[in-house]
């Protein structure tokens, strides 16, 4: 055993995030969740009785909501990634660049 290595394991690491996330967490799809609270705040914030992929009440298709925003997400645009710079940073405090810009192209969805 080293000490320095004591329990840091990446299979630890996995254990953890499948207990915090699901198994999902192991495809490396974590812009799924950032789209999955995007479309559940929307649905908070509407008066649809139970969340389902079109709310029953306003007829907001959250599926479609859903794919659209990961759409953006998986893009790689420069907006895309300082998206995914924000959540990894404010939620697992990870201040490194997510991903590189596919191109120096304006991004296709901007910011609110």
């Amino acid at each position: 055993m080293i000490a320095d290595e004591f329990l840091k394991s990446s299979v630890l690491v996995k254990i953890i995030h499948v207990k915090m996330y699901g198994k999902k967490i192991l495809s490396g799809k974590i812009k799924g969740l950032i789209v999955g609270a995007t479309v559940m705040a929307c649905f908070l914030l509407m008066h649809n009785p139970e969340f389902t992929a079109i709310g029953a009440e306003t007829k907001i298709n959250y599926q479609a909501d859903y794919d659209f925003y990961l759409e953006c997400l998986f893009k790689c645009m420069p907006w895309a990634c300082s998206v995914m710079d924000y959540f990894n940073k404010e939620v697992f405090s990870i201040t490194n660049q997510s991903c590189v810009p596919a191109s120096n192209n304006s991004p296709t969805a901007s910011p609110s």
